[in-house]
């Protein structure tokens, strides 16, 4: 009995390494990264909430598309509310399943995997889909063991919900099944921001949907006019779409330069003929 004790601590503490070397090296990654603050440091806590919640939800919607830049993040709503009641819930099954060690064991991982993604150190991307992937396996190993010990109807209820988040994950599925699916259904969001637009154009262009492909990266430069990564990418796409003009390596060489050459592309404006091309550098040279 004390062996099998020794080798089920043995196991947990050899579990805990791995989760926190996983841990460590999400914050490590995140720190190297470097990238731009999607808000100000100081709300860095609300975001933290708002971001839990918003995890939350994709667990109990799990169809529901997630481009996350234009997430309101960084002010209290009805989100950060949720990642409130999220922290208070998950603290209260802490302490109940203290000494649950399976069940307990799997909670920790979830809240220790789920801390690095919610930007209390800077990642590169807002939030993500993928950055469940790890809190979800040990969500499922808590919830199994917990389930493992109650009555057969509760189980069942348990697996007729999981069967439904199934479902309800295969039919997100559905939307990845391609590039164009993917952002296409992603533009069609009420919120749908320019990288989706952008991202649409790209994989366009990539089938030489040339027509498409311009309309929507010039969509997606009438959201963010200023942006010179989206310039170079409407000139790009523009400049495939419009291959019987010979003098677009002007305008093309202006547009990759860094920065984009205003004077250049000023210059060599009035003689674009291509009227997709010649409303992507309007578009930038009218922008401040």
């Amino acid at each position: 009995m004390a062996a099998g004790a020794h080798r089920r601590r043995a196991l947990f503490v050899g579990y805990g390494v791995v989760v926190a070397a996983a841990v460590a090296a999400r914050l490590a990654a995140g720190i190297a990264a470097a990238p731009r603050l999607y808000f100000e440091a100081g709300d860095a806590p609300v975001a933290a909430l708002s971001l839990a919640g918003h995890y939350a939800g994709l667990l109990v919607q799990p169809e529901s598309r997630a481009l996350y830049d234009h997430l309101p993040v960084a002010r209290f709503s009805g989100w950060t509310a949720l990642g409130l009641a999220v922290l208070v819930a998950g603290l209260g099954l802490a302490w109940r399943l203290r000494r649950d060690g399976l069940a307990g064991f799997g909670l920790l991982v979830a809240g220790l995997c789920l801390a690095p993604v919610l930007h209390l150190v800077p990642i590169p991307a807002l939030a993500a889909e993928r950055y469940l992937y790890l809190p979800l396996a040990g969500l499922a190993w808590g919830v199994a063991a917990a389930v493992d010990r109650v009555g057969p109807r509760l189980a069942a209820v348990v697996a007729g919900a999981a069967l439904a988040f199934g479902a309800l994950s295969a039919v997100r599925a559905l939307d990845w099944r391609s590039e164009v699916e993917l952002w296409g259904a992603e533009i069609e969001r009420p919120a749908a921001g320019y990288k989706a637009w952008q991202n649409l154009a790209v994989a366009l262009a990539e089938r030489k949907a040339w027509p498409e492909a311009t309309g929507a990266i010039l969509r997606a430069q009438a959201l963010r006019p200023q942006d010179p990564r989206l310039l170079r990418n409407a000139v790009r796409i523009t400049a495939a779409a419009c291959p019987a003009w010979p003098e677009r390596g002007a305008v093309v060489g202006a547009a990759l330069a860094n920065p984009p050459d205003r004077a250049g592309l000023a210059q060599a404006l009035p003689t674009v003929p291509c009227a997709p091309m010649a409303s992507a550098v309007s578009a930038f040279l009218g922008s401040p």
